[in-house]
């Protein structure tokens, strides 16, 4: 008896141990030469690191080619491969992607205090948002400037009043009158603590089992394509 007393006291304490350890997200975002990173660090109290490095696709290469792209299919006309594939969706389908936003709208409102409760959980430790623009035109480039101060305002601000801010969020934009230039440089620190996680997944867990959408869950998990298998049969 006195061993199982003490195995169970033992689960306690580590359990207690492993809510109570910090989990940091580090989110950074720029440009490395000529190529656009993200660098996402995750870290787990004491130590323990992990580090995601992702080369990215220069976007405002990518925009130009798009739009080439685009004048290119529409000259050719409709016999194009970039507009190829099913012309119209069958009553079928669309009623199906209709009843399985209904579902997970249902969801998400089951789940929906648990995620605020998550969401407040979560500590902003840093956040510094540097972005500098130009159009080539003054005018261009001041409407531009201004649109994104006031983009970045309206972020910060639903940020902070929704998380935990320990430090003070700061971002600028520098416009560039004279020049074609667009650089964003982010970095920005989550933190939230385990027990805060695992407490979210239980409420989560037992709010569907309570509400009978526990079963629907496990069916848009496991069959996702169930309700589209006929539609695509059927032609």
């Amino acid at each position: 008896m006195t061993v199982i007393l003490y195995l169970l006291a033992g689960l306690a304490l580590l359990g207690a141990i492993i809510a109570l350890l910090p989990l940091e997200l580090r989110i950074r975002y720029g440009r490395e030469g000529e190529e656009d990173l993200l660098r996402l660090h995750l870290s787990v109290w004491p130590g323990i690191r992990f580090e995601l490095r992702l080369v990215m696709i220069d976007f405002r290469s990518s925009i130009s080619w798009n739009v080439f792209s685009f004048r290119g299919e529409f000259k050719r006309g409709s016999k194009t491969s970039g507009f190829t594939g099913r012309e119209k969706n069958s009553a079928r389908e669309i009623v199906g992607a209709l009843r399985l936003f209904k579902d997970m709208w249902d969801v998400l409102k089951t789940v929906r205090p648990s995620l605020h409760y998550l969401v407040s959980s979560i500590e902003l430790a840093r956040l510094t948002w540097k972005t500098g623009l130009g159009t080539g035109d003054p005018y261009y480039t001041a409407l531009a400037a201004g649109a994104a101060w006031s983009f970045k305002g309206f972020v910060v601000t639903a940020l902070c009043s929704r998380l935990r801010v320990s430090e003070k969020p700061f971002y600028f934009v520098k416009p560039y009158f004279n020049s074609r230039i667009l650089n964003i440089t982010l970095d920005c620190i989550l933190r939230i603590r385990t027990g805060h996680i695992i407490y979210t997944g239980l409420r989560m867990i037992t709010a569907l089992i309570l509400s009978g959408k526990a079963g629907r869950i496990m069916k848009m998990i496991i069959k996702p394509g169930r309700r589209y298998g006929y539609a695509r049969t059927s032609h």
